[in-house]
């Protein structure tokens, strides 16, 4: 099993990096259970490769990037075209929506990164499946562009491949 840990703090969140268990499972008739103590594992990935973070963004630009990636995810999850078109420069974003049946019911903090060309915020959502009250942390990515009238909201992506 891996899990991948979200650190919260703030209202914001930071990626915690990604952590593997061993759960023993036996094989019954009425189907497979649990049948010992999970264990941590080594992750199943080749020795010594890591997944490069990028930078995080200077404070003049995280700070407004942040606010507005977090006012695009509220306008997305609310479905209000008219500000995802303003936050757009004029025109909305390409989105891709969460999995079926799941639905957002808040929205965190934002953390912001930039590489050359690009920066890119992730903004925590909470989320419930389609059936059941748990409910989890996902990030949402949000592509910025630079317009002539500032940072302008690119993509959202709430669930899927960038």
């Amino acid at each position: 099993m891996l899990a991948h840990v979200l650190q919260v703090r703030s209202g914001a969140y930071r990626d915690g990096g990604t952590l593997a268990f061993v759960v023993p499972l036996a094989v019954q008739p009425q189907g497979m259970a649990v049948s010992g103590r999970p264990r941590p594992a080594a992750l199943p990935i080749a020795s010594g490769m890591s997944r490069a973070r990028p930078p995080a963004a200077p404070t003049v630009l995280a700070r407004p990037a942040g606010r507005l990636a977090r006012q695009a995810v509220a306008a997305f999850i609310a479905a209000d075209g008219t500000t995802l078109a303003r936050l757009g420069g004029g025109r909305p974003p390409s989105t891709h929506p969460l999995p079926a049946g799941w639905h957002a019911i808040g929205v965190g903090g934002a953390e912001v990164t930039q590489t050359p060309g690009a920066l890119v915020a992730q903004v925590a959502v909470r989320v419930r499946p389609p059936a059941g009250q748990a409910s989890y942390v996902a990030p949402v990515r949000v592509g910025l562009a630079a317009g002539p009238r500032g940072l302008m909201v690119r993509r959202i992506n709430e669930g899927g491949p960038s």
